[in-house]
């Protein structure tokens, strides 16, 4: 669970840092971000349907998950699935908003 919920927070950091940045082309911005081009046109793609609401929800979710599996609950597996149904649903209530 707590690779799991790594990868996770990692993307999510991805697309926040993208979701926050000035637009401008993939290496301008990869020097900015600190990230590959590469990553910037893959989290840009990955935005769509997402707004800044269902993004701190879904942060909320991994951060409440990875307390879970670090020991600060008393199933990790169950704190990885309720992460990926909050994401989930998040997502759903972004895309339905627009």
């Amino acid at each position: 669970p707590v690779p799991i919920v790594a990868v996770f927070a990692a993307q999510l950091r991805q697309l926040v840092k993208v979701a926050g940045a000035p637009r401008g082309s993939s290496a301008t911005l990869a020097k900015t971000l600190e990230m590959a081009p590469w990553q910037i046109d893959r989290a840009r793609r990955a935005l769509a349907g997402w707004d800044l609401d269902a993004l701190g929800v879904a942060i909320q979710a991994v951060a409440a998950a990875d307390f879970a599996v670090k020991g600060g609950g008393r199933d990790p597996e169950y704190a990885v699935e309720r992460c990926i149904l909050a994401i989930c649903q998040a997502r759903a209530h972004a895309d339905r908003g627009r």
